[in-house]
């Protein structure tokens, strides 16, 4: 019976191990740099890895795979060396769903909107001055499969709050260009944030700016935009206290969307896919728990 037990204990060990490995493989791809959670602490690269025990492996792969923070819990770390690794290991983890959304991160290069002391293509938020900073890669990513549908209507409307960087402005406006146009505005409350995402654009997006693809303007983003409403779609990047009920109206009645964080500063926060309905009405539904900076209210 010792030996059968033993036997038993030994293939169990195995097939755990086999797992773990064939797990690995799949999710290796958005941990390139072993970051988890607020990206501060490095673990112990992939090949470095083996363990004599399935307890062991598993130990590891839990940390490696932990769920980014303000991402979720299926969010991995996807960073890359390279905006094109980055964007590779984004669809890789199944945070990039659609060749849209692909091609358009694709195009834009993270690179130019982060700051130059920074690691651009980290799978983390990065501050990016005026106590603001542009969103982790994974939220992205996320965001834009979530407003797809209508940012690729044919000569959509797009509105992007707290825009900060300029970056998913102008990724928004290059799924509008590759999908019938359309324009993207982005908005800021601050003049030395809106002229940050101007500098920014002009690196390698100029051309949304000069052919009126991309605006970016100064403006309360509580109050939106609404020379430019309706909208078919409304980004938010940064925690609204409450539901932003004038942004909501300048959404397209029957079938425009909005996703939100909305929580306080230093409490929880929901990430909400808000949809219009063709009554003027809207219908509201929770996501993920996130963390963002907040909306400021009132800030004109």
């Amino acid at each position: 019976m010792k030996v059968i037990s033993s036997k038993l204990t030994g293939l169990a060990t195995l097939l755990g191990v086999l797992r773990a490995r064939a797990f690995l493989n799949i999710s290796q791809s958005c941990i390139q740099k072993g970051q988890v959670l607020n990206g501060q602490r490095q673990l112990a690269s992939v090949r470095n890895m083996g363990s004599n025990s399935s307890h062991g492996l598993f130990s590891k792969i839990r940390a490696l795979v932990a769920p980014a923070a303000g991402g979720g819990g299926g969010a991995w770390r996807c960073s890359g060396a390279s905006n094109e690794a980055l964007v590779h290991n984004l669809r890789r983890g199944g945070l990039i769903k659609s060749d849209v959304v692909e091609a358009a991160m694709l195009k834009v290069d993270r690179g130019n909107y982060a700051p130059s002391n920074a690691d651009a293509y980290d799978d983390r938020p990065l501050p990016i001055g005026f106590g603001a900073t542009i969103s982790a890669p994974h939220m992205h990513a996320t965001a834009l499969e979530l407003l797809s549908e209508q940012i690729t209507r044919p000569n959509s409307r797009v509105l992007d709050v707290g825009c900060g960087s300029g970056y998913l402005t102008a990724v928004i406006a290059r799924m509008q260009e590759a999908t019938g146009g359309g324009k993207t505005v982005g908005i800021d409350y601050l003049p030395g944030l809106v002229a940050l995402a101007e500098a920014n654009a002009r690196k390698a997006d100029g051309d949304l700016l000069a052919r009126g693809a991309a605006a970016l303007v100064l403006g309360d983003g509580w109050r939106g935009h609404a020379a430019g409403a309706p909208y078919d779609a409304i980004h938010v990047g940064a925690a609204a206290a409450r539901m932003p009920e004038e942004l909501i109206r300048q959404l397209r009645p029957g079938g425009g969307r909005m996703v939100c964080p909305v929580g306080p500063r230093d409490g929880a926060q929901v990430f909400y896919q808000i949809d219009r309905t063709a009554d003027g009405g809207y219908t509201t539904k929770s996501l993920m728990g996130v963390r963002y900076v907040p909306l400021v209210e009132d800030a004109m």
